[in-house]
């Protein structure tokens, strides 16, 4: 088992449209040899 420390990965944010502040993380994926399945971390701000 992996222990993964969310604020190590850099988030991408999304700021457009009616989509603010939203973040967006890949916490499993295809570099952590996942093939078939990722597992991501969204963060929505108030308001957002």
């Amino acid at each position: 088992m992996e222990i993964i420390d969310k604020n190590n990965i850099p988030p991408e944010t999304f700021d457009s449209g009616e989509a603010r502040g939203i973040t967006a993380r890949v916490l499993i994926g295809k570099a952590n040899g996942a093939s078939n399945f990722v597992m991501r971390l969204f963060e929505i701000a108030p308001g957002g």
